[in-house]
């Protein structure tokens, strides 16, 4: 019950920040994308586009288990360690690891500055903490003694790796794919801002209580 309250927790603090990140947002540029940014922030971001994917701690750890095949002999020791929650917990793991990088890279899209980008993406990296914070207050017997033997026993087992075939490099190849398709997508929205696609089209004007809306810059 505990690792499900914190995976719920987890999931509502990055589905809050996900709202106030589309919250401005508007017909035409629902990503609440700057119409132009400075090339020092555009080479940043490039570069980023590197890190906001290595630092998915949980995303790295799902395309990892991809190595790993579940041995029933854990069940000796184990009985509760079912293969089905092993994948269920695999599957959720992998779930929070793609809603954190697509929040990640809705950051970094939205940037307008070098610093305010990185202080996101540590404030982004504290809340994927969790997680990790909660595993090591069950450890450390905050939590009671039961989840305090859980915990160890989850830190003592080990399953084995699968030595053949082309799930060795299974991992490898995941974290390729994801670094190139956050890179495409990155240089398709980069080519769409400096395109103009990004900026205002229309706006609404109020002279005195006469409203004015639609009005297109370009007819101005």
């Amino acid at each position: 019950l505990f690792s499900i309250f914190t995976y719920i927790l987890k999931t509502l603090l990055f589905t809050f920040v996900s709202i106030d990140l589309f919250s401005d947002g508007y017909e035409g540029n629902q990503l609440n994308i700057p119409s132009g940014i400075s090339p020092t922030v555009r080479g940043s971001q490039f570069f980023m586009v590197l890190v906001l994917v290595a630092m998915q701690e949980d995303l790295m750890s799902s395309l990892a288990l991809a190595n790993v095949r579940y041995d029933p002999a854990i069940l000796k020791a184990y009985p509760g360690a079912t293969k089905t929650k092993w994948i269920l917990a695999s599957i959720l793991r992998l779930f929070d690891g793609i809603y954190a990088l697509g929040i990640n890279f809705c950051i970094l899209i939205q940037a307008s500055d070098v610093l305010g980008m990185f202080l996101n993406f540590a404030a982004l990296h504290f809340l994927g903490s969790v997680d990790n914070v909660s595993f090591h207050l069950a450890l450390d017997g905050y939590l009671g003694d039961h989840v305090e033997s859980i915990a160890k026993a989850a830190t003592e087992t080990t399953l084995p790796m699968i030595q053949e075939g082309i799930w060795r490099s299974f991992d490898t190849m995941a974290f390729v794919v994801v670094y190139l398709a956050c890179l495409i997508a990155w240089c398709v929205l980069t080519v769409m801002q400096m395109n103009g696609d990004f900026a205002c089209q229309s706006f609404d004007a109020y002279l005195g209580s006469e409203q004015f809306g639609n009005i297109q810059p370009e007819l101005l």
